[in-house]
Protein backbone atom coordinates (compact mmCIF):
# COMPACT_ATOMS: atom_id res chain seq x y z
CA UNK A 1 0.00 0.00 0.00
CA UNK A 2 1.39 3.56 -0.85
CA UNK A 3 2.10 5.46 2.00
CA UNK A 4 0.56 9.10 1.65
CA UNK A 5 2.44 12.29 1.25
CA UNK A 6 4.21 14.48 3.74
CA UNK A 7 1.52 17.11 3.11
CA UNK A 8 -1.27 14.61 3.93
CA UNK A 9 0.43 13.50 7.10
CA UNK A 10 1.20 16.56 8.11
CA UNK A 11 -2.39 17.81 7.74
CA UNK A 12 -3.26 16.41 10.89
CA UNK A 13 -6.71 15.06 8.43
CA UNK A 14 -7.70 12.01 7.29
CA UNK A 15 -7.34 10.73 3.79
CA UNK A 16 -10.92 9.57 3.31
CA UNK A 17 -11.58 13.26 4.47
CA UNK A 18 -9.40 14.91 1.96
CA UNK A 19 -10.95 12.93 -0.70
CA UNK A 20 -14.12 13.73 0.28
CA UNK A 21 -12.86 17.39 0.14
CA UNK A 22 -11.71 17.02 -3.19
CA UNK A 23 -15.09 15.42 -4.66
CA UNK A 24 -16.87 18.49 -3.00
CA UNK A 25 -14.39 20.46 -4.83
CA UNK A 26 -15.29 18.96 -8.07
CA UNK A 27 -18.99 18.95 -7.37
CA UNK A 28 -18.98 22.50 -6.98
CA UNK A 29 -16.86 23.22 -10.18
CA UNK A 30 -19.29 21.30 -12.31
CA UNK A 31 -22.33 22.86 -10.66
CA UNK A 32 -20.97 26.69 -11.23
CA UNK A 33 -20.24 25.59 -14.92
CA UNK A 34 -22.98 24.08 -15.88
CA UNK A 35 -24.80 27.13 -14.88
CA UNK A 36 -23.14 29.17 -17.42
CA UNK A 37 -22.02 32.38 -17.70
CA UNK A 38 -22.61 35.35 -14.79
CA UNK A 39 -24.65 38.25 -16.41
CA UNK A 40 -23.06 41.40 -17.30
CA UNK A 41 -23.54 44.17 -15.04
CA UNK A 42 -26.89 45.14 -14.72
CA UNK A 43 -28.18 42.84 -17.11
CA UNK A 44 -29.46 40.82 -14.21
CA UNK A 45 -31.99 43.84 -12.78
CA UNK A 46 -32.44 45.09 -16.42
CA UNK A 47 -36.16 45.68 -16.43
CA UNK A 48 -38.97 45.20 -20.02
CA UNK A 49 -39.06 48.45 -21.89
CA UNK A 50 -42.21 50.41 -20.80
CA UNK A 51 -41.97 52.93 -23.53
CA UNK A 52 -40.06 52.68 -26.88
CA UNK A 53 -38.37 56.28 -28.31
CA UNK A 54 -37.49 56.63 -31.78
CA UNK A 55 -33.97 59.04 -32.62
CA UNK A 56 -34.55 60.30 -35.99
CA UNK A 57 -31.61 62.09 -37.89
CA UNK A 58 -31.06 65.87 -36.88
CA UNK A 59 -31.63 68.33 -38.88
CA UNK A 60 -28.92 70.63 -39.91
CA UNK A 61 -29.35 74.46 -41.07
CA UNK A 62 -27.00 76.33 -43.76
CA UNK A 63 -24.89 78.14 -40.88
CA UNK A 64 -23.98 74.36 -38.94
CA UNK A 65 -20.23 73.54 -39.73
CA UNK A 66 -19.62 71.67 -42.70
CA UNK A 67 -18.00 69.14 -40.58
CA UNK A 68 -21.39 68.43 -38.69
CA UNK A 69 -22.40 64.48 -38.89
CA UNK A 70 -26.01 64.17 -37.97
CA UNK A 71 -26.32 61.16 -38.24
CA UNK A 72 -23.73 59.83 -35.98
CA UNK A 73 -24.75 62.38 -33.66
CA UNK A 74 -28.14 61.10 -33.83
CA UNK A 75 -26.70 57.47 -33.71
CA UNK A 76 -24.54 58.51 -30.43
CA UNK A 77 -27.35 60.18 -28.75
CA UNK A 78 -29.22 57.13 -29.75
CA UNK A 79 -26.64 54.17 -28.19
CA UNK A 80 -26.06 56.56 -25.57
CA UNK A 81 -30.12 55.92 -23.96
CA UNK A 82 -29.78 52.04 -24.97
CA UNK A 83 -28.64 52.45 -21.44
CA UNK A 84 -31.01 53.70 -20.02
CA UNK A 85 -33.69 50.90 -18.52
CA UNK A 86 -37.21 50.48 -19.38
CA UNK A 87 -36.65 52.41 -22.68
CA UNK A 88 -36.94 50.77 -25.99
CA UNK A 89 -34.12 52.93 -28.14
CA UNK A 90 -34.22 52.67 -31.93
CA UNK A 91 -33.43 54.80 -34.81
CA UNK A 92 -35.81 56.76 -37.24
CA UNK A 93 -35.36 58.23 -40.59
CA UNK A 94 -38.98 57.68 -42.30
CA UNK A 95 -42.33 58.67 -40.64
CA UNK A 96 -44.44 55.88 -39.71
CA UNK A 97 -42.53 53.84 -37.43
CA UNK A 98 -44.62 53.42 -33.89
CA UNK A 99 -43.21 54.29 -30.99
CA UNK A 100 -44.39 56.10 -27.68
CA UNK A 101 -42.11 58.90 -28.03
CA UNK A 102 -40.16 60.48 -30.98
CA UNK A 103 -36.77 62.76 -30.42
CA UNK A 104 -36.41 65.50 -33.26
CA UNK A 105 -33.50 68.04 -32.89
CA UNK A 106 -31.85 70.62 -35.10
CA UNK A 107 -27.77 71.49 -35.72
CA UNK A 108 -27.51 75.48 -36.00
CA UNK A 109 -24.25 78.11 -35.39
CA UNK A 110 -24.64 80.90 -34.28
CA UNK A 111 -21.53 83.80 -33.25
CA UNK A 112 -19.57 80.91 -33.76
CA UNK A 113 -21.24 78.53 -31.52
CA UNK A 114 -22.93 75.36 -31.91
CA UNK A 115 -26.83 75.51 -31.27
CA UNK A 116 -28.49 72.37 -30.80
CA UNK A 117 -32.34 72.25 -30.50
CA UNK A 118 -33.76 69.10 -28.68
CA UNK A 119 -37.46 68.06 -28.89
CA UNK A 120 -39.12 64.81 -27.02
CA UNK A 121 -42.25 64.51 -28.33
CA UNK A 122 -45.25 61.93 -27.58
CA UNK A 123 -46.62 59.75 -30.04
CA UNK A 124 -50.04 61.40 -31.81
CA UNK A 125 -49.56 64.89 -29.90
CA UNK A 126 -47.80 67.68 -31.50
CA UNK A 127 -47.30 69.67 -28.04
CA UNK A 128 -43.01 68.64 -26.64
CA UNK A 129 -43.38 66.48 -23.85
CA UNK A 130 -39.90 68.46 -23.28
CA UNK A 131 -37.33 70.71 -24.99
CA UNK A 132 -34.26 72.26 -24.51
CA UNK A 133 -31.92 74.11 -26.65
CA UNK A 134 -27.61 73.40 -25.51
CA UNK A 135 -25.20 76.14 -26.77
CA UNK A 136 -21.55 74.88 -27.30
CA UNK A 137 -18.63 76.69 -28.34
CA UNK A 138 -15.28 74.68 -29.13
CA UNK A 139 -15.15 71.04 -27.15
CA UNK A 140 -15.48 67.22 -27.80
CA UNK A 141 -18.55 66.37 -29.06
CA UNK A 142 -18.93 63.01 -27.16
CA UNK A 143 -19.39 65.67 -23.67
CA UNK A 144 -22.66 67.38 -25.53
CA UNK A 145 -23.77 63.85 -26.89
CA UNK A 146 -23.88 62.89 -22.91
CA UNK A 147 -25.49 66.16 -21.98
CA UNK A 148 -28.37 65.94 -24.86
CA UNK A 149 -28.93 62.08 -23.69
CA UNK A 150 -28.97 62.75 -19.88
CA UNK A 151 -31.60 65.85 -20.53
CA UNK A 152 -33.66 63.35 -22.76
CA UNK A 153 -33.20 60.32 -20.64
CA UNK A 154 -34.57 62.44 -17.49
CA UNK A 155 -37.37 63.66 -18.92
CA UNK A 156 -38.32 59.97 -20.34
CA UNK A 157 -38.31 58.87 -16.53
CA UNK A 158 -40.51 61.79 -16.13
CA UNK A 159 -42.88 61.14 -18.88
CA UNK A 160 -43.05 58.00 -17.81
CA UNK A 161 -43.79 58.52 -14.53
CA UNK A 162 -46.49 61.11 -14.92
CA UNK A 163 -48.51 58.38 -17.51
CA UNK A 164 -48.17 56.10 -14.88
CA UNK A 165 -50.20 58.24 -12.22
CA UNK A 166 -52.38 59.01 -14.83
CA UNK A 167 -53.26 55.29 -15.86
CA UNK A 168 -53.63 54.48 -11.81
CA UNK A 169 -55.98 58.00 -12.06
CA UNK A 170 -58.49 56.41 -14.49
CA UNK A 171 -58.94 52.88 -12.78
Amino acid sequence: MPRPSRAIRESGLSESALVCQLVLLIALLVAATACGPAPAPGERDRQPPTATLAVETFTVTDSAPKKWDADLFADSVAARLKLMDGISVARRDTPGTDTDFVLRGGVSSRNDRLVIGVRLLRRNDPTPAWTATFWRGEGPISRLVEDVATGVAEALGAEIARLSVLKGAKR
